[in-house]
């Protein structure tokens, strides 16, 4: 995923990882590794 700013030009970005607890959301114990910016893994509980 490239994100552009309004003249196109690449922007670098830095992510951080961030998992919010929602009550309502179907997911269990979920929690994000990534190796890259192009590369992330949700992992849950769920099958």
């Amino acid at each position: 995923m490239q994100i552009k700013d309004l003249n196109l030009n690449v922007v670098d970005i830095d992510w951080v990882k961030l998992v919010e607890y929602d009550p309502h959301n179907a997911l269990t114990n979920l929690d994000v590794t990534w190796t890259s910016d192009t590369q992330v893994t949700l992992h849950t509980a769920n099958a």
